[in-house]
């Protein structure tokens, strides 16, 4: 039986998860001309989807983005396929997960967690809710119930953060 973005086709059936790697700009600190930063040794090849770490250690991965890939290509890639099968009532998530100060924030809100002030710098969370409201916008005919998880689980613990 075929699966399509994440769709199970039948209860029971193998239900596939798509792993996307963003990896994160060099802190603020290093932009300073004065500061040599230290040598990158994490480097990505978005048309192989394969991270390299130093020389002899590869990665795939699904979905692949470097330090200067756009919040835009971020969301049209990775998580706005994802927008269909929500709506056509399947389940849908989408994790972050890393390391502190990494850019989990950033991908998900944009700069500095407050809301970006040009739609360019939008991260998933904006750019979902818009594509979300619009699709539901030319659906004139049906009625719609959304529901939304923000958590942050952080040493072991859960935090709702629209609670």
């Amino acid at each position: 039986m075929e699966m399509e973005a994440g769709l199970a086709a039948e209860e029971g059936d193998e239900i596939p998860v798509a792993v996307a790697v963003r990896v994160a700009p060099p802190p603020p600190v290093f932009n300073n001309p004065f500061t040599q930063p230290p040598p990158m040794c994490v480097q990505v090849n978005p048309l192989t989807n394969e991270l390299h770490l130093g020389m002899d250690r590869t990665f795939s991965f699904d979905y692949i983005y470097g330090p200067n890939c756009y919040q835009d290509e971020v969301f049209s890639s990775s998580t706005e396929p994802l927008l269909t099968p929500y709506l056509d009532g399947y389940n849908v998530s989408v994790i972050l997960y890393g390391a502190s100060d990494t850019g989990k924030t950033f991908s998900l809100v944009g700069p500095d967690s407050t809301p970006a002030l040009s739609e360019e710098q939008f991260g998933i969370i904006p750019r979902v809710v818009r594509s979300l409201f619009r699709a539901l916008d030319e659906q004139r005919d049906t009625k719609s119930a959304i529901e939304v998880s923000y958590v942050d689980i952080y040493n072991e613990e859960i935090r709702d953060l629209l609670s």
